[in-house]
């Protein structure tokens, strides 16, 4: 939602029933500061949800009220398509799997520790980014459920 919500454009997002239960407002609060619309979502803002990007989207400086990965990538994503900075407060440190691909992808992003251990992440929007490749590692546990319905399933092979 936050890489392509402060587009001009409408998008539809719908999720499997995993992410269609779970409440988006977290994630649909910083983007509504920056311009976004809700213009459709399922009770207690949830998915599918139907966003309409501002003309113009605003760099915000934004709290993450809870430890949250999500909703720090989504304010950042955002802030790529915003003219300015957009800062994002983060009192207790999450994963940095999003800071270190955008700095990999070119994007003008600082990280600052203050005296009491609180982050400030600063990212320049409409900046350009440039295409890496990746390599991502494979996750020997995800074959876990597979290899466990083959041996408990007679016959299976």
């Amino acid at each position: 939602m936050g890489l392509v919500g402060t587009y001009d454009m409408e998008t539809t997002f719908i999720g499997d029933a995993s992410l269609s239960g779970r409440p988006m407002g977290r994630v649909l609060d910083p983007l509504r500061q920056m311009g976004v619309q809700v213009l459709k979502a399922a009770p207690g803002d949830r998915m599918p949800i139907t966003l309409r990007g501002p003309k113009h989207a605003a760099p915000i400086t934004y709290r993450v009220p809870m430890a949250s990965a999500q909703v720090k990538s989504a304010v950042l994503l955002a802030g790529l398509n915003t003219p300015g900075i957009t800062t994002v407060i983060e009192p207790v440190m999450t994963r940095d799997h999003t800071e270190k691909m955008l700095k990999g992808f070119g994007a003008n992003l600082t990280v600052e520790t203050d005296e009491r251990g609180v982050r400030h992440i600063f990212i320049e929007g409409q900046g350009k980014l440039t295409g890496q490749t990746i390599a991502v590692p494979g996750d020997p546990s995800s074959a876990g459920f597979p290899l466990v319905a083959a041996l408990i399933v007679p016959g299976s092979d």
